[in-house]
């Protein structure tokens, strides 16, 4: 998910008074290039990545 999805939907997010669960079919890592701008606005948001949590030894790809 590139930056300008990521900040649209977290924007639409900021407002919801109840527990979100984002989920998505997202096959790269954090690190990856087209990636970083997309997962550093989830963290910023306050969304944490359950697979990483987890398995913090694991990349899961």
């Amino acid at each position: 998910m590139n930056g300008a999805q990521a900040q649209e939907l977290t924007a639409v997010l900021a407002n919801e008074s109840r527990s979100v669960v984002l989920v998505g079919d997202i096959n790269s890592g954090p690190g990856d290039p087209d990636n970083r701008p997309g997962y550093a606005i989830f963290q910023q948001a306050g969304f944490s990545d359950s697979w990483t949590q987890a398995n913090p030894y694991d990349a899961g790809l």
